[in-house]
């Protein structure tokens, strides 16, 4: 019979049996799905408020390009080139605010402040779509429109961006894509139905009214919060007396172990909160998270973590969220002895001692 190899310490492990995965999704021993393990109450701070305004913007914002052109054609009866000039005098509108207006309101306003402005401003511009018949009178409207559009999308663009920790930018980008862009569509089949059964100027004036009914959101969902954000960095710091020896970036695979003693009495939730903290770290990056009971000291435990390089091991600490780190703050709490959990840093030493064609790729 075969003896079974064990894996290697930079092969990622599934988080339900610990057996090996055959590629970052499906475990190859129990058949588990990665992705079901990671919680899904996880969600950066910045995301939630500004996917709920961006949603709320892409709602009213489609008006502009649904009703826009229908007005042209439908209302003010404009013939192609007439309407190619439509849409340029909103393209101008747009670069001019981008240069000459979104500058100076920044200098003045905080950024929600400018947000409810820009929001004002389009409620303003689709109540004169509505009320305008002249051609030349309209294309100064378009121009409004654009102006008012790029001053909101930019703003809470911006906003995105600072509240997200340089590791999880693209992942909120796409989300706050996927919901502005969604709600959008979903706004341009609503004002494209409403003006079909009630008329345009019913849905232009109806799109004015609710979005400075819903003005009073904005307040409750401000972006400002943003400037008070800290993203602070969580490291494990190793009981060293000598000081650490710093490897190079790609050096690995890297190994965190850290000793508890346990009261019996805390037991139960010692080993709750060890789950939490497993699903943390398996998220964010560590390939293998063991947990190891002394049999000679009852109660006493080692866990050990395993990332693949010491670059990982540091970009791992640094996503952890605000809630992660009080969650590690409880389990720590939880130490009886005296002093802090021993913390201790390993690094693979295997290229040097086992020959370069025995070695796990």
């Amino acid at each position: 019979m075969t003896p079974r190899s064990e894996p290697s310490a930079a092969t990622p492990l599934c988080p339900m049996c610990g057996g090996v995965r055959t590629d970052a999704t499906r475990c190859l021993s129990c058949g588990e799905s990665f992705p079901r393990t990671i919680p899904r109450r996880w969600l950066p701070i910045g995301l939630l408020p500004g996917a709920i305004v961006g949603a709320l913007a892409g709602l009213f914002v489609a008006v502009i390009p649904a009703l826009l052109p229908v007005v042209g054609l439908k209302k003010l009866y404009l013939g192609a080139s007439h309407l190619g000039l439509l849409f340029t005098s909103m393209a101008v509108g747009s670069v001019l605010g981008a240069v000459f207006v979104v500058p100076r309101m920044r200098a003045s306003f905080t950024p929600n402040v400018v947000t409810i402005l820009a929001c004002a401003m389009l409620g303003l511009v689709y109540f004169l779509m509505g009320c305008i018949n002249q051609a030349w009178a309209f294309m100064l409207v378009a121009a409004l429109a654009g102006t008012a559009w790029t001053i909101a999308a930019s703003e809470l663009w911006v906003a995105g961006q600072n509240a997200a920790p340089h590791w999880a930018r693209g992942r909120m980008n796409a989300v706050y894509m996927m919901v502005s862009n969604g709600s959008t569509a979903i706004g341009a089949i609503v004002w494209g139905a409403a003006a079909t059964f009630y008329g345009i100027d019913w849905a232009l004036h109806g799109a004015s009214i609710l979005l400075l009914f819903s003005l009073p959101l904005l307040f409750r969902l401000s972006i400002d919060f943003v400037h008070e954000l800290t993203q602070q960095q969580f490291f494990l710091i190793p009981d060293s007396d000598n000081g650490l020896e710093v490897p190079e970036p790609e050096e690995g695979p890297v190994e965190v172990t850290m000793g508890f003693q346990i009261e019996p009495s805390k037991r139960d939730k010692f080993l709750k909160l060890l789950r939490e903290i497993r699903d943390i770290y398996l998220r964010n990056g560590v390939s293998s998270f063991r947990v190891y009971e002394d049999l000679a000291r009852k109660h006493s435990f080692r866990i050990e973590m395993v990332v693949a390089t010491w670059r990982e091991h540091l970009l791992q600490q640094e996503r952890m969220a605000s809630s992660e780190r009080e969650t590690w703050d409880e389990l720590r709490r939880l130490h009886r002895a005296q002093g802090a959990p021993e913390i201790r840093l390993y690094i693979s030493r295997e290229k040097e001692i086992v020959p370069q064609k025995f070695r796990d790729p």
